[in-house]
């Protein structure tokens, strides 16, 4: 599973703060004594982000924007700097995978390698894709967060074919047995809903 990312510090924030005041007028931020002060404020929503994202976004809104941005509009840019920072970061990770040679299948432990490889180039497909649709639909950050983390946890098809490559399966249980069982599950299921439509079931 992937390292949290650290937050912002509050004198991070006030670097950020003291290169922002270079382009926009930030003097009632430092003249402020009552509590919580502007930069606090601030502070509090912006702090969950990597300072190299609070920093990109300030630049972003530097070349469009005469006065100071509010803080909804900060907010803003830095969720789109860092998705554009983790959309290279997958890139660069995706760009590492195919230069990969391929390792030889003729070993479990070959075959095994392919398989996680395979299994990691989904999965930086799959969080870009989450992304994006966080992105669209404003997911909430927890809820993200959470998806995110799921994405890292292999899922019982995957468990399942590492154990069939490993040779971890008992007489009987093999591929076979496993299509047999689905194939016996979606025959119960349509003959369920064949009672359910039919004229005596009314």
């Amino acid at each position: 599973m992937n390292e949290p990312e650290a937050c912002m510090t509050m004198d991070q924030w006030r670097h950020v703060l003291r290169t922002a005041a270079t382009v926009w007028d930030f003097d009632d931020f430092i003249a402020h004594d009552a509590s919580p002060t502007p930069t606090e404020t601030w502070w509090a929503a912006l702090r969950h982000f990597q300072t190299q994202d609070v920093c990109e976004a300030f630049s972003r809104l530097a070349l469009t924007l005469k006065f100071r941005p509010k803080l909804a509009e900060v907010v803003e840019a830095a969720r789109e700097a860092a998705g554009d920072r983790h959309a290279r970061e997958r890139q660069a990770a995706h760009d590492n995978i195919l230069r990969l040679a391929p390792p030889s299948q003729r070993t479990v432990e070959g075959r095994l390698r392919v398989l996680d490889q395979a299994a990691q180039q989904w999965r930086i497909e799959q969080k870009a894709e989450l992304e994006r649709l966080a992105r669209r639909y404003q997911l909430d950050g927890a809820d993200f967060r959470q998806r995110m983390a799921r994405l890292d946890e292999p899922g019982p098809y995957a468990r399942r074919a590492r154990e069939l490559l490993a040779g971890h399966v008992e007489p009987g249980v093999g591929i076979d047995a496993m299509l047999r069982a689905f194939a016996s599950a979606s025959d119960t299921t349509v003959s369920d809903g064949d009672d359910a439509a039919s004229p005596g079931s009314a």
